[in-house]
């Protein structure tokens, strides 16, 4: 059952959209590359009911792919953050404990 698209879209007949999925490529290209397509997946008009849910899947995937490398890159920023924190930390109860130490020395030599 092909319908024809609306009069102001075009089919989404694209071969390396179409290869890039069979390949597995999508895995592997950059972010810019996945946003292009995800732009073709939205704004062209798919020519046949029957593959039309294979569509909307690629998209799926394509959104996945993204919110994947964004987390890993969250992930990353949270593990450098928190090692900082962990460092400041430390530093602050050394320091802490130096006061204490200086303020009983000076306590005891009075």
């Amino acid at each position: 059952m092909t319908n024809p698209p609306p009069a102001n879209q075009e089919w989404l007949e694209d071969e390396e959209l179409n290869t890039l999925y069979k390949s597995g490529a999508i895995f592997d290209a950059d972010a810019d590359k996945i946003i292009e397509f995800l732009k073709r997946l939205g704004t062209k008009a798919v020519p046949n009911w029957y593959i039309h849910h294979a569509y909307i899947i690629r998209g799926i995937t394509a959104n996945a792919v993204l919110i994947r490398r964004y987390m890993e890159r969250v992930e990353k920023q949270n593990t450098f953050y928190t090692k900082v924190v962990v460092f400041l930390t430390a530093v602050a109860a050394v320091s802490a404990i130096a006061q204490i130490g200086l303020q009983i020395y000076v306590i005891a030599h009075k």
